[in-house]
């Protein structure tokens, strides 16, 4: 079948819409000035660099450097066009990639804005935009993930320098799984057990540097690399790393909330959660990007259906588009619809957690609980629908959706993660723990089914 014959077939289906797709695409935006805007960004990546037809032949090394080429041709179109950072974490969502750089766009810089104080920011928030120096996100380790009140890395405080001994007192306490540390972070947001004197506080996050800006060799006492290769994420350079009693000074607590002052006096922070309020806005971020990946391999599947013909009614008819089937309308069809669900749904919830960092720069707590359970719920959630829904998707294309050139095997990969961090989905709906949190993920259910039974086919076929 020629590539114009593709092109007609898919014509007279979208042809055969119910409803304007333009318009559509002003609802799932936003507004019309929305998507004129997201256009306009878009039309930006114009370099062969974006290309994703060459990651199919590229080994890790391969991808992780062509990676490394997005990552820096989206900072030069960001410098030159004036961008804030939102418009440039968009940008990197348009890849259909995940940079190496990714965890520092998405992770590391909102870390400082939400925990980092004045004078920290001063230091280091505008180094980490440029680029001047890359960070991560050390939380995880090798013997700890969800349980965070059991990490083991330690953070002791020493009166007779006013610094900090950041030590890894197990091997399992390692930092382990933390994205972009492996091959390419200069300075890591550590999350360690503060100790002062006999006291153990809780775990803090504390800013240390794990490699010279200039040669990039590892510091003194610290031990990084990578982890290897993955299922997917494979741009990603997923690194661990083990400190041995490195000293930082008293600043480099982040002292936005808490701190230690000179001579060792702990300022308490006026919520216990807020240390970990950076994972609110990083799971309120994945349950607004789960459209992107479900949406993307719906996509394919569907557009694969439109051309794929399977069987005929009698020998003198031509066979059948496989989209005409009442089976796979039954696939696709809902899982269209859970897109869409997933798009208002973490729209919602990204409005609603810009609503809570935005009353904590005034001192404003009183929905932190709530964002913190609705992110959680949500997280699980929609993450789960995703990974599923992506798996029936590439079913749905037969033979053909093994194959990688497809780009359901890559969609998958990328999007296997998200049921895991910041939370493992099983264990995190257990932050679900009240009524009215319930009612709100009852109520998304029920939006879900509602869609889900009025997008069902009308007609055999």
């Amino acid at each position: 079948m020629s590539a114009s014959t593709n092109a007609c077939l898919l014509g007279r289906e979208r042809a055969g819409a119910s409803f304007p797709a333009r318009e559509m695409s002003f609802i799932l935006d936003g507004g019309e000035g929305m998507t004129d805007y997201k256009e306009r960004l878009r039309s930006l990546l114009t370099d062969p660099v974006f290309d994703l037809q060459a990651r199919y032949y590229l080994d890790k090394e391969g991808m992780y450097r062509r990676g490394l080429a997005q990552a820096s041709k989206i900072h030069k179109i960001v410098r030159e066009n004036n961008l804030e950072h939102l418009e440039h974490c968009f940008l990197n969502t348009l890849l259909g990639d995940i940079a190496p750089t990714n965890l520092h766009d998405h992770v590391f810089v909102p870390c400082l804005r939400s925990l980092a104080n004045d004078e920290q920011k001063e230091r280091w928030l505008k180094k980490a935009e440029n680029y001047e120096i890359i960070g991560c996100y050390a939380q995880t380790e090798l013997a700890h993930g969800s349980n965070l009140h059991c990490l083991e890395t330690t953070a002791t405080y020493i009166p007779e320098t006013d610094e900090f001994e950041i030590h890894t007192p197990t091997i399992t306490a390692t930092k382990w799984w933390i994205g972009c540390l492996g091959r390419t972070a200069t300075h890591a947001v550590v999350f360690a057990q503060l100790l002062i004197g006999e006291t153990r506080h809780g775990v803090f996050p504390f800013m240390v540097q794990v490699r010279d800006v200039n040669t990039h060799h590892p510091l003194s006492g610290v031990s990084v690399g990578d982890i290897g290769s993955k299922i997917g994420f494979h741009p990603v350079d997923n690194g661990y790393v083990s400190f041995d009693r490195v000293r930082i000074p008293r600043t480099d607590m982040l002292g936005r909330f808490a701190h230690v002052e000179k001579g060792g006096r702990f300022v308490k922070p006026p919520h216990a959660k807020l240390a970990y309020a950076t994972m609110i806005f990083v799971r309120a971020s994945l349950v607004f990007g789960a459209f992107n990946s479900l949406g993307r391999a719906a996509t394919i599947t569907t557009r694969y259906s439109a051309l794929r013909r399977q069987f005929a009614p009698d020998k003198k008819s031509e066979e059948r588009p496989v989209l005409d089937y009442l089976t796979q309308q039954y696939r696709i069809l809902p899982l269209i619809a859970t897109a869409y669900a997933c798009q208002f749904t973490g729209q919602y919830m990204m409005n609603l957690a810009t609503s809570l960092f935005s009353g904590m720069s005034s001192g404003n707590l009183d929905s932190l609980p709530e964002v913190h359970a609705t992110s959680s719920g949500l997280k699980s959630l929609v993450t789960t629908l995703t990974c599923d829904g992506i798996e029936v998707l590439r079913r749905a294309c037969g033979g053909h959706g093994f194959s990688a050139f497809s780009g359901l095997g890559h969609i998958l990969g990328n999007a296997l993660p998200t049921a895991t961090v910041e939370g493992e989905n099983y264990i995190l709906t257990q932050q679900v723990y009240s009524g009215p949190h319930l009612v709100y993920l009852s109520i998304y259910l029920s939006l879900c089914t509602y869609v889900f039974l009025h997008s069902q086919p009308t007609h055999p076929l």
